[in-house]
């Protein structure tokens, strides 16, 4: 999973990490922060936020629907 830095001001940069497609609106669906501090800061906290998009990732539903989840339960 990769994630993009941007920067917004002098020491100011928003990460961005893409997870995936929301089931009910059909929407990307992004995690993202602002950090301050460098650019080697925030390419530190880039990858923090990279592996919580993953563990997000691997816990989150299939279904976004609560009918969904039922009919998969039973």
């Amino acid at each position: 999973m990769a994630g993009s830095m941007r920067q917004r001001g002098g020491d100011s940069w928003n990460l961005r990490v893409f997870v995936g497609w929301d089931p009910v609106t059909k929407r990307r669906s992004y995690l993202e922060r602002t950090v301050k501090g460098t650019r080697k800061e925030a390419s530190s906290a880039l990858a923090t936020l990279v592996l919580e998009a993953e563990r997000l990732a691997s816990s989150a539903p299939r279904h976004g629907t609560f009918a969904a989840l039922c009919e998969e339960w039973l």
